[in-house]
């Protein structure tokens, strides 16, 4: 295996989509010896630990029916006991933690509410032989004062985890990132229709038929046949997705067959067709193993990077206000729907912020869509921007050990964290081609947590970012003996399971979706965004020479009228301070200043002009690697 240095993402083996795993240098058709190890099935029981009552409060009878108190939580280990035989799942449930002992507690294996003509618990439990609905109910002596009685709703998984067939998940440790993050367990709420039709309270959200949008703003994507059938454009030229360089047709982000897979394996990760016997599998996953394919996700193309992987403010300013559909260039029609979701694995070098992406960024979060942005591959360096923005949700990578990977950056600004993998335990998806690639980085990590808010939003598309953000933090999991936020793991390990199973529960309480939430985004130190012209680092930033990016005073109009305006605007700024140009995109400037010229001067005098409202230099961005 060619040694693969933790801090840059180049796959560290190709998998031949018609077998065998060859090294990057040598030719395909060259084998390597794979052993294949089926993951042992396991059978688990699912009961929310984290809230009183499983399912949230409903009206499920006309008996006086209150939220569960904690004291008569149901918990594993605690209030409920399981044991496995014989391919059944006995489950015995008792209140706990309560100084009244209730009458009795009666049961039912279905949807109904429990009543006193309903079985009551014998002493040796119930036994389960598929996936069911047990609900419980306590009835209290009146003396007591309690309520008359409590119900509850436990979701019982008695066969074995959804997992799907795909060849590299199976293999062993193949796509281990996974299980970290308990996707098998989310797979399997996300295919159990009866937590949506007719379950427990909260169950009235069902995943939308029509897959939810994530935008990967990267270097494109690959035609890969794991992939297409979940990449907007890559069945229809006419689709929806986007190439902000200047190409033949900029309405197409799709990649040849040399050209950087960086963003191939990022959209691999969130979206991969799963459960078709080859590959690899996908967060999106709906989990229904009848039919390969099925994805609650498809990822929405939109090129910022080049066949380098560079990019500039300029492109990823464009392309994130196209994804969120909002204006951009005036001959670009926005996409239909817009994306939920924006995954950024990549990011600028050195000490600057960018105030016209961080003011993108907010018009998109502000639209509905949540960013997501790797915070780098610096070892232990600060986190790069955007992911320092306040308005980012910001990733760290972690092991297979779940520790945090020795290539993550880390500090105030991370929020959360994922699996990047290590030299030894790679992050498998979608490379060129028909190959597969494992790499390492948080480039890999941020797209976990895009994936997984994309499930979200399948089941409550009207989500906010700080909802989403609420939703992650109630959820993730603490790593390493961590105590609140940290500067390494944010507020955790993202928990798919945790995560629906938080929606689903509390949508109702908490408003989420609904425009209700009180929910706020969690603010840390250090990110801030903005930066005046008089701030800019022009000695340490990295930034295209010779070019200047200008934001115009916002018009009260929109459409062509204003564009035609700021378009004059420019000619004449142009003209006045002897500007090679100044072209409009969309509502972005972008000056070619005379290489004869200071950048920092010709940005004074144009951020002097009062229909100017910011200038600054056209910043550098990479894909992390």
């Amino acid at each position: 295996m060619p040694t693969v240095r933790p801090n840059i993402e180049k796959p560290s083996l190709v998998f031949d989509h018609n077998g065998g795993i060859r090294l990057p240098s040598m030719r395909p058709g060259t084998r390597v010896h794979r052993a294949i190890v089926v993951a042992a099935s396991i059978c688990f029981l699912s009961a929310l630990a984290a809230c009183s009552n499983p399912f949230g409060s409903s009206d499920l009878s006309s008996s006086s029916v209150a939220e569960l108190p904690e004291r008569l939580a149901l918990e594993p280990n605690g209030g409920v006991f399981t044991e496995l035989s014989d391919d059944h799942l006995t489950i015995r449930i008792e209140p706990i933690n309560t100084e009244y002992e209730p009458e009795a507690i009666y049961y039912t294996l279905d949807n109904t509410t429990p009543t006193s003509d309903s079985e009551e618990y014998p002493d040796g439990g119930i036994s389960v032989s598929e996936t069911s609905f047990v609900r419980a109910k306590a009835v209290f002596p009146e003396s007591s004062g309690e309520p008359d009685a409590y119900t509850a709703g436990l979701f019982v998984v008695a066969d074995v985890l959804t997992e799907p067939d795909d060849d590299l998940y199976k293999q062993d440790d193949g796509q281990w990132h996974y299980r970290n993050i308990q996707m098998p367990k989310a797979w399997t709420i996300l295919a159990d229709t009866r937590l949506h039709d007719g379950g427990p309270a909260g169950a009235d959200l069902t995943p939308q038929d029509d897959p939810i949008r994530v935008a990967v703003l990267d270097t494109g994507y690959h035609a890969h046949e794991d992939l297409c059938e979940n990449i907007t454009h890559c069945n229809d030229d006419d689709g929806d997705g986007y190439n902000f360089f200047d190409t033949d047709d900029h309405s197409d982000p799709s990649l040849n067959s040399d050209d950087d897979p960086h963003g191939t394996h990022v959209s691999g990760t969130i979206a991969s067709v799963t459960n078709n016997g080859a590959g690899v599998a996908g967060v999106g996953w709906d989990g229904k193993g009848e039919t390969a394919g099925g994805s609650h996700i498809a990822v929405l193309p939109v090129r910022v990077l080049d066949d380098d992987g560079n990019g500039s403010t300029e492109s990823i300013t464009e392309g994130v206000l196209y994804a969120a559909g909002l204006e951009t260039d005036a001959d670009v029609s926005t996409p239909t729907p817009a994306a939920a979701v924006i995954n950024l694995s990549l990011g600028g070098v050195g000490t600057a912020h960018d105030s016209i992406l961080y003011t993108a960024i907010q018009q998109a979060v502000d639209a509905g869509v949540t960013v997501i942005a790797a915070v780098g591959n610096d070892n232990g360096g600060s986190v790069r921007f955007p992911a320092n923005f306040d308005n980012t949700i910001a990733v760290s990578a972690t092991t297979s050990y779940n520790d945090l990977a020795e290539y993550s950056n880390l500090g105030p600004e991370v929020d959360f964290a994922a699996p990047g993998g290590t030299e030894s335990k790679l992050v498998w998806s979608t490379w060129s081609d028909t190959q597969y690639a494992g790499s390492a980085g948080t480039s890999m990590a941020a797209p976990h947590v895009s994936g997984v808010v994309g499930l979200l939003y399948a089941y409550q598309p009207e989500l906010r970012q700080a909802e989403v953000y609420e939703i992650l933090k109630r959820s993730a999991k603490l790593v390493d003996g961590a105590e609140g936020h940290t500067e390494e793991y944010g507020w955790g390990l993202i928990d798919a399971e945790a995560a629906l199973r938080t929606l689903l529960t509390h949508h109702e309480t908490e408003g989420w979706g609904t425009g209700t939430s009180s929910a706020a985004l969690t603010t840390q130190s250090g990110g801030s965004g903005s930066t005046e012209s008089s701030e800019i680092d022009w000695e340490n930033a990295e930034y295209e020479a010779n070019t200047l990016l200008v934001r115009f005073r916002e018009d009260r109009e929109t459409g062509p009228t204003a564009q035609r305006r700021r378009e004059r605007r420019a000619s004449e700024l142009a003209r006045v301070h002897n500007l090679e140009s100044l072209r409009m995109r969309g509502k972005l400037g972008v000056a070619r200043v005379p290489s004869e010229r200071a950048l920092p001067e010709v940005a004074r005098q144009l951020a002097d002009d009062p229909t100017v409202e910011h200038v600054q230099p056209n910043y550098i961005y990479r894909a992390i690697r």
